[in-house]
């Protein structure tokens, strides 16, 4: 079965997801629980100050193009070598780019062409994020699954997880189904035979 949850922020969902979860797993008759949202991935958050940059003559656009050149890398040129195109790139080496603290040996140029250190502009820190954000009609979401136990029926673990998410997901989050349990639901539960 797949039960949907969603919220548009991002941040209330995670929530939602660590506090949900457990207490599904409390419900007999569900089995196998697990989600397809992951919080997992590492990622060096940063945090501009603005009235900072301003004062210093380094605009905000110039920070994050040097992030971009030197994190992610940019195409700067290209070169043909016996008629096979290559790409230029801009690139801080990976040993040099792996925690927040490299970052203070990033500078940009300010008013009057002084160097100013990023550092000196912006709060770098590491964190971990999702590895994908799912969305169910274009509202941020995930997606529990389950297996049933017999003789616990479709209908009854729908209620059951119906029920827990009114009592615990965060206001403005939002339930549906998916897949299996969204075609059990639609038919009324019925079963035909032919």
């Amino acid at each position: 079965m797949q039960f949907v949850v969603q919220h548009p922020d991002f941040a209330r969902l995670g929530q939602a997801m660590d506090t949900l979860v457990p207490q599904a797993r409390a419900i007999k008759g569900l089995t196998n629980i697990d989600t397809d949202l992951r919080v997992n991935k590492p990622e060096l958050r940063v945090t501009f100050d603005r009235d900072r940059a301003e004062d210093l003559g380094v605009p905000v656009r110039d920070v994050a193009a040097a992030l971009q050149t030197f994190l992610g890398g940019r195409r700067v040129s290209t070169f043909t070598r016996n008629d096979k195109l290559y790409y230029v790139m801009v690139q801080l080496d990976p040993g040099h780019r792996a925690t927040p603290s490299d970052m203070s040996g990033i500078y940009l140029r300010g008013r009057g062409q002084q160097l100013v250190q990023l550092a000196a502009l912006a709060k770098v820190e590491e964190g971990v994020g999702p590895r994908q954000i799912n969305h169910f009609n274009r509202v941020p979401s995930f997606t529990l699954s389950a297996s049933l136990v017999p003789p616990f029926a479709q209908g009854e673990a729908l209620d059951s997880l119906d029920r827990l998410a009114r009592r615990v997901l965060p206001p403005g989050s939002t339930t549906a189904l998916a897949g299996d349990s969204r075609e059990f639901r639609e038919s009324g539960g019925a079963l035909y035979f032919a």
